[in-house]
């Protein structure tokens, strides 16, 4: 064989090879803030004699998007557009809040679900000022939040760092935890509104 023909066709060759690498994308990662269920937990416990309602959780439209929002230094944003969020960041916000309340508490979200008129309602609703991501940094979030029933209402805001060391399956870690936190405090005021009591609001960490 023509020794220049075969160097056009190892060349040719090699250039599909190049094209064929390039036009293959990048595999996408999902991840939730919902965690695991522990193993062994039992749900058929006592039910509480309220009901709760989370409502749709808002967040800051910098990050309201499928990809994960890195914050780099002071101002620069970083979409990740391989890593990913398996819903709407405040879908994913809701259904974490609402799995760790209805654990904590042993009531039933009966968010779009026709209410019981004999069962006190209370609705959960929750305002996300701040969702900060930042790798071997922290996970940080900001919300204002109010838990109300038919007679009163309690309004507060809580921050919340959760420190992270790692890629990106930590920094969803962190978040899961500081949702988690987020949760187990409306959950601790709402046992005291539920039993009569007036809770003051939470301290945020210095």
């Amino acid at each position: 064989m023509n020794f220049l023909l075969l160097c056009r066709r190892v060349a040719v060759a090699s250039g599909a090879v190049l094209l064929a690498a390039c036009a293959s994308p990048a595999s996408t990662h999902l991840y939730t803030l919902v965690p695991p269920l522990p193993a062994g937990v039992d749900d058929h416990g006592a039910r509480a004699a309220y009901a709760i309602e989370v409502m749709p959780v808002s967040v800051p439209e910098q990050v309201d998007m499928p990809q994960i929002v890195i914050r780099n230094g002071i101002g620069e944003l970083q979409v990740a557009e391989t890593r990913q969020w398996a819903a709407s960041l405040g879908r994913e916000l809701r259904g974490a809040l609402s799995q760790r309340l209805t654990r904590q508490l042993g009531v039933i979200d009966v968010y779009r679900l026709p209410g019981d008129a004999l069962q006190s309602l209370w609705k959960v609703r929750v305002n996300v000022q701040r969702f900060d991501s930042t790798l071997e940094g922290f996970a940080v979030l900001q919300a204002s939040w109010s838990l109300s029933d038919s007679d009163q209402a309690l309004i507060c805001t809580s921050q919340i760092r959760q420190r992270v060391s790692g890629g990106y399956d930590a920094l969803v870690e962190g978040h899961q935890r500081a949702a988690i936190e987020l949760a187990d405090t409306l959950a601790a005021a709402l046992r005291r509104l539920a039993a009569g009591e007036r809770p003051a609001c939470p301290e945020d960490p210095a």
